[in-house]
């Protein structure tokens, strides 16, 4: 975006205003971890997911099959993660400690390559050095501090090899940094499927700067790897992770659904992470004073890639938040990278953008974060509710599979959000699991989401497990105790 031999000054009060920020999100960011981790604050089924998957992997199964008679599997999630975490189980650790360390990790990585972005991009070290550490600012960044899921890894993995594509800009002919950056691309695709448009803008921003071989040469590789990526899965799980992948992937969406997509970004935003908004506005309106050659740059066409491939995302059913992180990242270094390339008022500029950052932060934090630590109630006895009945040899249904991990056994079902798209798919599934229910084979189901409430009704029906299983449970079982956030059903008497 600019000539990179030009350094910007960082004046006094805004360098003061920086660092100041930075201190308040990284207290707030060690405080939020400290609370929260213990008490299993940041974790949901979702995390449930991705860990019950490493387990079956410490167990020998790599992506179990869609249905068979042990159970339901279902997933979305490509296998670096997996891998990972799997083999840090088979070391001895626990599935927690295991998930926690790769994802602290994860964020570590990516502070570490945004300000290594940053420096490449000729953001002087007095901005770049602060503002990385803004990357733990919003609300989908805490998220993926106390989660246990690949969003984290797979943005750093990318980062990193963004970095090495701007070295690359700046004239090196070092044919490690190309190889460096595909391992990163690759590695980033290996983790998350949607993470393909880092590796897009930068063969595309290579190819506009003349650099036509670097990026020739970058996109064999990096396509070299994605197919030996595919293939290495196919061929390891006789085929199930692909047949698996391919059927979960778009969730179950609808023209209609996509064409929402936008507004249900918006929406989830401002529920969920304001901050994301305010940081991708600023970039927004930073973007429009660019001149057209300009964005060329490589910091502009990821961000474009990053909120594209967000909208795209935000169109199939049951992602959430946790996506927003890439284009946030992508944003704070676009941003970094336009005030470094200007002669701005920039004590202005930068004092206005901590303001922000800290207003929202203030507002978010006793918010989002508090109740996160305290955990799901009930959870504890749930889980040992689980240990005791599997114990005895008998089969519980959980709608989450966050607790049977906890509890030391295998999830009968992986994800009750997928179960409803194999069950649509495969009408053997739904039999089996509708014969299940009448025959009282699990001993108990365990629900988070309540049928006596229309939002748990809707719930139920239209994202967990879908209409014929709620139909089936209401017939067949009844509501037994409730403990904390979680409902037990039992079989009903003959």
């Amino acid at each position: 975006m600019q000539d990179p031999t030009w350094q910007p000054s960082v004046q006094p009060l805004p360098k003061v205003l920086l660092w100041a920020a930075a201190a308040v999100i990284l207290v707030a960011s060690l405080g939020h971890v400290l609370t929260t981790v213990p008490h299993q604050g940041g974790l949901g089924h979702v995390s449930g997911a991705w860990a019950a998957l490493a387990v079956d992997l410490a167990d020998g199964t790599f992506y179990r099959p869609l249905f068979s008679e042990s159970g339901y599997g279902g997933t979305r999630f490509f296998p670096l993660h997996i891998l990972l975490h799997g083999l840090l189980i088979r070391t001895g650790l626990s599935v927690l400690v295991a998930g926690h360390l790769i994802g602290m990790g994860a964020m570590l990585l990516l502070i570490l390559g945004v300000h290594r972005f940053m420096r490449r991009l000729g953001v002087p070290n007095a901005l770049a050095a602060p503002l990385s550490l803004l990357v733990l600012a919003p609300m989908t960044t805490q998220h993926a501090l106390t989660a246990i899921r690949g969003d984290g890894l797979a943005l750093a993995l990318n980062i990193w090899g963004l970095a090495s594509c701007a070295t690359i800009l700046l004239g090196s002919t070092r044919r490690s940094h190309i190889v460096i950056a595909s391992l990163c691309f690759t590695l980033a695709f290996a983790t998350k499927l949607t993470a393909l448009y880092a590796g897009g803008a930068a063969v595309i921003a290579l190819s506009l700067a003349d650099r036509r071989k670097a990026a020739g040469w970058l996109a064999v590789l990096t396509g070299t790897g994605i197919a030996l990526v595919l293939v290495g899965v196919h061929l390891s799980t006789a085929g199930r992770a692909m047949e698996t992948i391919a059927l979960c992937a778009p969730g179950g969406t609808s023209e209609r659904f996509v064409l929402h997509a936008p507004i249900r970004l918006v929406t989830r935003a401002l529920k969920a992470d304001p901050l994301t908004l305010i940081y991708l506005l600023i970039a927004v309106v930073g973007s429009i004073g660019i001149r057209w050659r300009e964005w060329k740059g490589l910091a502009p066409l990821v961000l474009a890639a990053a909120v594209m491939t967000l909208v795209t995302i935000m169109g199939s059913p049951g992602t959430d938040y946790n996506h927003f992180l890439d284009a946030v990242v992508c944003a704070l270094v676009f941003m970094a990278a336009y005030v470094s390339s200007r002669d701005l008022p920039f004590g202005m500029v930068i004092s206005a953008a901590i303001a922000a950052v800290i207003v929202m932060v203030g507002w978010t934090l006793p918010h989002q974060l508090i109740p996160r630590a305290r955990g799901d109630e009930g959870r504890e006895a749930v889980v040992e509710l689980i240990r005791a009945e599997s114990a005895a040899g008998r089969v519980i249904l959980c709608e989450s599979p966050l607790e049977p991990v906890l509890a030391g056994t295998r999830p009968y079902m992986l994800d009750s959000f997928m179960y409803r798209l194999i069950s649509r798919r495969f009408p053997a599934a739904r039999e089996q699991m509708d014969q299940h229910l009448e025959e009282g084979y699990f001993s108990a189901v365990i629900l988070f989401s309540d049928p006596a409430t229309e939002g748990g009704r809707a719930r139920l029906t239209y994202v967990h497990f879908g209409r014929a299983f709620l139909d089936a449970l209401l017939e067949h079982y009844r509501e037994t105790a409730r403990m904390g956030e979680y409902i037990i059903w039992r079989p009903q008497e003959p």
